[in-house]
C-alpha cells in the first residue's frame, strides 16, 4: 500500500464531517528546538474515478500543538503531494505534544496516515 509505516502499512479514515472526530499524534520531544512537522497524504482519489469537483474539495484540518500553542493548518489535497507535506516549522519544548486531524472537510474521505517531526536545521 502507499501507506506510510515500517512494519505495518496502515491508517484510518472517516467520510468528511464537521471537526467533531479527531485523530491525534503524539510524540516526546526529547530536547527543547525547533522541529519541522510533516503530515503523510495518502490521496486514494488520484487512481480513481473519483475527480473533479469532489476531489477538487478535500481538505484536512491539522492542529499542531507547540511551545507557543496551537496552529491550524489547512492541507487541500488537490495542492498536496503524494507522501510527506510540511506543515511548518515550529519550537517544541522537552516532553509530549500532539497533532490533531479532524474530520472537517466539504467532501470525502479524511485519511490520518502518519505525522513526523524532524529537528530543523
Amino acid at each position: 500500500s502507499d501507506f506510510h509505516g515500517e512494519y505495518y502499512r496502515g491508517a484510518t479514515y472517516i467520510s468528511a464531517g464537521d471537526g467533531e472526530a479527531r485523530a491525534i499524534f503524539e510524540a516526546d520531544i526529547p530536547s527543547p528546538r525547533r522541529y519541522e512537522v510533516f503530515f503523510h497524504v495518502h490521496d486514494p482519489y488520484r487512481t480513481s474515478r473519483m475527480r473533479g469537483d469532489e476531489h477538487e474539495r478535500i481538505e484536512y484540518h491539522i492542529f499542531v500543538s507547540h511551545a507557543g500553542g496551537t496552529d491550524e493548518v489547512v492541507l487541500r489535497l488537490r495542492e498536496t503531494d503524494e507522501g510527506w507535506n510540511s506543515l511548518g516549522t515550529f519550537y517544541f519544548e522537552k516532553g509530549e505534544t500532539n497533532v490533531t486531524l479532524t474530520d472537517e472537510s466539504p467532501s470525502g474521505w479524511v485519511i490520518a496516515d502518519a505525522v513526523r517531526w524532524s529537528q530543523a536545521e
